[in-house]
């Protein structure tokens, strides 16, 4: 896989539902089932892209924290982004990208109306 998630993802309640961190701008990346979840918001620093959302009820099971389903789909999203903006950054032209495998480890809940993040780094791009 060329992407690999460093697994920190952070909640905090102390934000307005539609709060975002400073330093992010809107994702651009992903297609019609991205676009229905989001908005998701972008954070690149040179080594490493965050993928970043407010989570809403609709991301929530029914204990009020964010969904097995939703947080695997935000690693998901997350190291596909993170390849799509390192190739930008090096001139190369979109390309479709694909997650071969996904292991997900969850630690504690996250509570509705927290900001959910994954951060991943690219550490190596294939050819195309």
């Amino acid at each position: 896989m060329p992407a690999r998630g460093e697994g920190d993802l952070r909640h905090s309640t102390a934000h307005p539902p539609d709060a975002v961190p400073d330093g992010y701008l809107p994702a651009h990346h992903g297609g019609p089932y991205a676009r229905e979840l989001g908005p998701f918001w972008s954070r690149a620093e040179e080594a490493q892209v965050a993928l970043g959302i407010r989570l809403q009820h609709r991301h929530c099971n029914s204990a009020g924290a964010a969904h097995g389903g939703f947080v695997a789909t935000l690693a998901d999203l997350g190291l596909i982004h993170a390849v799509a903006v390192m190739r930008e950054r090096q001139g190369k032209p979109r390309h479709f990208l694909t997650t071969v495998s996904l292991t997900v480890d969850y630690l504690a809940p996250a509570p509705e109306g927290c900001w959910l993040e994954v951060r991943c780094e690219v550490s190596a791009s294939a050819a195309t």
